[in-house]
């Protein structure tokens, strides 16, 4: 207890933030809701896979997705215990469904308890929708605890860590630090960005064929980042000029 006591106070064993009760309750609610969607996911994939083996490859997202068109995917195959094993994923999923929807519906109602204006002003951002902006909110927490945007991107995981020790830059990195709900969010915003604005998709083309896909990504993924962070901090809209540097 000495020996950590003297650490903490010369400031060689800093205390980490603790999330407030009410902010950290909502935010394990929605991790939840995170594993059961990707759980879902991973159920969907396998019954594609199962329609794949069958020769059947005319089935869209949308007939998984729609319970009524879900219920007749079943009847395209002859074999029983193929037609068994998709019935049982199925049947997962429409329970899956039910829980989804439940919780999604819990964590709005906190949110516009909490902190409305936050997530108001996120779904500004081109393809940042509820649950992306509930995903922030909740794992950022106040982000004034963040001293500038580069120490919110580190945390975010939008940026290649760094090693160092007495000075010196060490070989390999830290890929665990940080939030990988975050990482996960900014990551996944692009592509509905690219969708929902010509302008972002023209913007993130041009980047692609100068400096390759992934390092297009991972620029795109920390002007998302850094855009966020004042967006909260200030409290105003998304600026798409200031997005794209045509200020």
């Amino acid at each position: 207890a000495q020996t950590i006591a003297n650490l903490m106070r010369s400031n060689f064993f800093p205390l980490g933030f603790a999330f407030p009760k009410e902010i950290r309750n909502v935010r394990d609610l929605l991790r939840r809701r995170h594993f059961f969607v990707r759980q879902r996911s991973g159920l969907i994939t396998h019954s594609k896979l199962t329609f794949y083996q069958q020769g059947i490859t005319d089935n869209p997202d949308s007939a998984f997705k729609n319970k009524q068109q879900r219920k007749q995917l079943s009847q395209l195959i002859a074999e029983e215990d193929v037609r068994l094993s998709l019935d049982s994923n199925l049947q997962v999923i429409s329970f899956l469904d039910d829980i989804i929807n439940f919780l999604e519906k819990t964590i709005i109602q906190r949110v516009r308890e909490q902190d409305i204006k936050s997530f108001a002003l996120l779904q500004t951002i081109p393809g940042v929708g509820e649950m992306t902006a509930l995903i922030i909110i909740y794992e950022s927490c106040h982000i004034g605890r963040f001293k500038n945007h580069q120490n919110y991107a580190s945390y975010a995981r939008v940026v290649k860590p760094e090693r160092m020790s007495n000075g010196i830059m060490k070989k390999g990195g830290n890929p665990k630090m940080g939030n990988p709900y975050l990482k996960w969010a900014f990551g996944q915003i692009l592509h509905q960005a690219r969708m929902a604005n010509q302008d972002i998709d023209r913007y993130y083309l041009k980047l692609e064929s100068t400096r390759g896909k992934k390092k297009a990504r991972a620029i795109m993924a920390h002007k998302f980042n850094t855009a966020t962070y004042f967006i909260l901090k200030n409290q105003t809209a998304f600026d798409l000029d200031k997005f794209l540097n045509r200020n």
